[in-house]
């Protein structure tokens, strides 16, 4: 899981890179995937902190999912928002400032934003089966 972990940061730190050199242009689309940069405060640093993510439209809203992979831990992205929960997205070359609210799995809505997400990418149902924790949704909604 070790190795996974290294694997997940270094695509992450690259794919980072790449959008944010071409403004958006490149890297905002995988194939069918949307991609946005989530820009978080360090909870320890308070310093910025910027993740791609995959972006799962909701209404006007986007979803992201705390995942990471399927590991035992949470994202330091999702830690970050629960202490401190205005951020900022980058969708393409647009930037916006919205605020972020953690929808756990006793949320009503849960099941069916998990469905969206799974229907948008299949292998996070994969990364839900390889961990006992219970992989928190974000709604990312503009102020």
């Amino acid at each position: 899981m070790r190795t996974k972990l290294q694997l997940i940061r270094t695509f992450s730190r690259i794919h980072k890179v790449i959008y944010q050199l071409s403004n958006g242009r490149i890297a905002s689309r995988f194939g069918k995937f949307q991609f946005l940069l989530l820009i978080t405060t360090g909870r320890k640093s308070g310093k910025q902190r910027i993740v791609p993510l995959v972006a799962i439209p909701h209404g006007a809203n986007y979803l992201i999912i705390a995942s990471f992979g399927g590991s035992h831990y949470h994202p330091d992205w999702f830690l970050n928002i629960k202490q401190a929960p205005a951020v900022q997205v980058q969708i393409g070359s647009v930037w916006e400032k919205t605020r972020a609210r953690i929808v756990e799995r006793d949320h009503p809505d849960y099941e069916a934003m998990w469905a969206k997400a799974v229907a948008t990418y299949k292998g996070f149902d994969g990364y839900r089966k390889l961990t006992s924790r219970l992989i928190p949704i974000v709604v990312l909604f503009s102020e």
